[in-house]
């Protein structure tokens, strides 16, 4: 198995913009007015991000990268605090 280097600090801002045309649908992107691409900060590496959401259900996004980047993949999960974890 290949294992990487754990991710230490990460941030990520951004404000998704509703799709008043299409319920349901979001989108982050230097295209909207005004721009609201998905900033993000991973272990002093920075980047933005277009993006379009939609919601799947009350509990379920589905991200996806709407750029040429190419690097936006996985799943994304809010994680409590590891404070006290050995």
């Amino acid at each position: 198995m290949t294992t990487g280097p754990a991710l230490t600090t990460s941030t990520f801002t951004g404000t998704p913009q509703a799709d008043a045309t299409h319920a349901g649908r979001y989108t982050m992107s230097n295209s909207n007015s005004p721009q609201n691409p998905l900033a993000a900060s991973i272990n002093g590496g920075n980047g933005v991000f277009d993006l379009v959401i939609y919601q799947a259900s009350g509990v379920q996004l589905f991200w996806l990268e709407a750029d040429t980047n190419g690097v936006f993949a996985g799943t994304l999960a809010k994680q409590g605090s590891l404070t006290g974890l050995p």
